[in-house]
């Protein structure tokens, strides 16, 4: 149906964002009979975890995998059919001011747990290595109750712990600046640890030990990359009767004796029983995917690093995060290699403007050429992602159900179901029918034989 004809129609649950988290619900509430419209204000379905296309290939921009704490990525892609792959090479480069150094083995998030180990001390120097060994010589931590990250890491270990090996790796994993990430959110065992341990890197220690014997803990991709599992879940969804628009948002959310009066953009208004807010992605990077000659990057004379993270004091590149997927995931053409590169939006800086487009690729060219010290010149092909969106700010309301954003692509699958999994109809202004019921009443009407089981119709399992 076209804008004009749908703008009256009455839906049961609208769906504010097609990220990752969005389809997740809309996927879940499609399934149960719920009648859904996926409202994304950009072209693109999937957010942060989209593919890009390079030509005749495309790539996810969410190219680093994934690491499944909760199970929610693996119990969902087994349910659309998709398996889970390990990365072919995971070596991890720090860039510093004018050099590139490996990064230490034994950290959690760039923090050591053995600061005068020789790794460490090739990223910190001996002063940097001494004075983060004194978390070990501090008063002991007897119980940890600590709230921000980067101010513990400063406290226990120093600036230069933060500066060089912390943040490196936060502002690309989290989007945000160090002093702003709560220990809570970045490493909630963290804590617990430090209550154990008594000191910080003792701490770090032991989490980098369970990490490496807890299969939870390694990082995974689906096969075929994050934007196969995007494309699956849209397809899922559509089955089972969910609608995605593209290219429109939400101007105005009513709630009246008959549920939601959503206004969009473009004039059409669509009643809603619930609400579904899919904002959980406000701090994620921009990304560049190159695709380039293999033979490019074959430098025998230095080491290729899979992954780079940059330091901020790094002001030769301005992107805070190199991927090289071809040596990582083994994806893309014969005989190219993709790179994907990551940019923080300086548009949410006071003051600064946003570098999009083809300065935007022409930055990522060369920052690369910088990073691994090669010669790019033009790729076999570019990409990059849109503008960031912006959902409307709904005050919490009955009927509103808001999925919280996470740095943990498994924790945002889990909240993403959870959400859906809270929309009840017996909570619903106006019950109405489920898109099962409309269905079996339209095939009874239309061969006069009473009730059509959906479930032997379409062949699926029955919501």
């Amino acid at each position: 149906m076209n804008s004009e004809e749908r703008s009256s129609e009455s839906l049961d649950v609208a769906v504010l964002g097609g990220s990752l988290a969005g389809l997740v619900a809309a996927r879940d509430l499609a399934r149960r009979g719920y009648r859904v419209l996926v409202i994304e204000e950009s072209d693109a379905i999937g957010g942060s975890a989209a593919g890009l296309a390079l030509g005749d290939f495309s790539v996810s921009a969410r190219a680093e995998g994934f690491v499944d704490e909760t199970g929610a990525l693996r119990e969902l892609g087994s349910e659309l059919g998709l398996g889970t792959t390990t990365p072919m090479s995971a070596t991890t480069a720090i860039r510093l001011p004018g050099r590139t150094v490996p990064m230490p083995e034994n950290t959690v998030f760039g923090i050591p747990g053995a600061p005068l180990a020789k790794d460490v001390v090739d990223v910190l120097g001996w002063s940097g290595a001494l004075r983060a060994y004194g978390d070990r010589l501090r008063p002991v931590l007897k119980i940890g109750r600590y709230d921000e990250l980067g101010s513990l890491v400063r406290g226990r270990m120093g600036r230069q712990v933060v500066d060089r090996m912390l943040e490196p790796v936060t502002r690309a994993v989290f989007g945000t600046h160090v002093d702003s990430l709560r220990v809570a959110d970045a490493l909630p065992e963290l804590n617990g640890a430090i209550t154990r341990s008594g000191s910080l890197s003792g701490a770090i220690s032991m989490l980098r030990a369970d990490l490496d014997a807890d299969d939870i803990y390694t990082t995974r991709d689906f096969d075929g990359g994050l934007h196969a599992f995007v494309n699956a879940l849209v397809t899922d969804a559509e089955d089972y009767h969910a609608i995605v628009r593209l290219g429109e948002s939400v101007d105005l959310a009513a709630r009246d004796d008959e549920g939601w009066l959503l206004t969009l953009n473009r004039g059409a208004e669509i009643r809603a029983q619930a609400i579904v807010v899919a904002d959980t992605e406000s701090a994620a990077p921009h990304r560049v995917a190159l695709l380039v000659p293999d033979t490019a990057l074959a430098t025998p004379d230095a080491p290729r690093f899979s992954r780079f993270f940059i330091a901020p004091a790094e002001q030769k590149v301005r992107c805070v995060e190199l991927i090289d997927a071809t040596s990582m995931w083994g994806v893309g053409p014969d005989g190219a290699a993709v790179l994907l590169l990551s940019y923080r939006d300086e548009s949410q800086q006071p003051g600064a403007a946003a570098t999009t487009g083809a300065a935007l690729v022409e930055q990522a060219i060369a920052d690369a050429e910088t990073l691994l010290g090669i010669r790019i010149g033009t790729p076999m092909a570019a990409a990059h992602t849109g503008p960031r969106v912006s959902r409307p700010a709904l005050e919490p309301d009955e009927g509103i159900h808001s999925i919280g954003a996470s740095a943990s692509l498994s924790e945002v699958v889990q909240r993403a179901r959870d959400a859906a999994a809270a929309v009840r109809r017996d909570d619903f202004a106006v019950p109405g029918v489920s898109w099962t019921e409309r269905i079996n009443a339209d095939a009874a009407a239309a061969d006069g034989e009473g009730t059509t089981d959906i479930a032997t119709m379409d062949n699926k399992e029955a919501p």
